[in-house]
C-alpha cells in the first residue's frame, strides 16, 4: 500500500476517507504498508493509519486535535456513538466527563438533507441536556486561536 500523491494533505485523504467509509480497517491497511519494502511517504502514511485508528476521520478533525494538543487539553472520545430511539449519533470529539461534545463540519454538511440532519441532531442532543459546539472546517483551520478558546471556555464550564 503506497499512495502517490502531490502534497502530505492529498496522501492522508484515501487513508482516512477508506476507514471512515467501513471499506478497511486500520489493521489491515498497517499490514498491507508493512509488505512494500519501499513506499514513499511512509511515515505520514503510518502516522494518518494511527489517526483512523483514533477515530479521526477528516482532514480538519485532524487538524482539530493538533489544536487541542498545542493548548494541552485533555483528549476527547472520538466518533463516540450515541443510541437514540430513533437513530444513532455520532459524535467527532466528546468529553463525557465535562458534559461537552464538538462537531466539526464540512462542505457536505451544507447540502441541505445534511444540514436538515444536523440541526435534528444538535436539537435531540441539547433536548438530553448534551452541550454541543459546532466549528466549521474552514474555522478549524483559519480561525484556530478561536477555536482553541470556545472548547476550552466549554470544558472549564464542565468542570475542567
Amino acid at each position: 500500500m503506497c499512495i502517490h500523491a502531490e502534497s502530505s494533505k492529498a496522501a492522508r485523504v484515501p487513508v482516512l476517507a477508506v476507514v471512515q467509509q467501513a471499506l478497511t480497517v486500520p489493521e489491515k491497511l498497517r499490514a498491507a504498508l508493512a509488505r512494500r519494502s519501499t513506499c514513499s511517504r511512509r511515515a505520514l502514511i503510518a502516522e494518518t493509519i494511527d489517526d483512523a485508528e483514533g477515530g479521526i476521520h477528516s482532514l480538519p478533525e485532524r487538524e482539530f486535535a493538533r489544536i487541542l494538543r498545542r493548548r494541552r487539553l485533555p483528549a476527547p472520545a472520538r466518533q463516540r456513538r450515541l443510541r437514540r430511539p430513533d437513530g444513532r449519533y455520532y459524535l467527532d470529539a466528546d468529553w463525557d466527563a465535562y458534559d461537552l461534545s464538538v462537531e466539526i463540519h464540512g462542505l457536505p454538511h451544507l447540502e441541505i438533507r445534511n444540514w436538515d440532519a444536523d440541526l435534528d441532531r444538535h436539537n435531540e442532543l441539547s433536548i438530553d441536556g448534551r452541550r454541543l459546539l459546532q466549528f466549521a472546517s474552514y474555522a478549524v483551520r483559519h480561525h484556530q486561536d478561536r477555536v482553541a478558546d470556545q472548547v476550552e471556555r466549554g470544558l472549564r464550564r464542565g468542570g475542567l
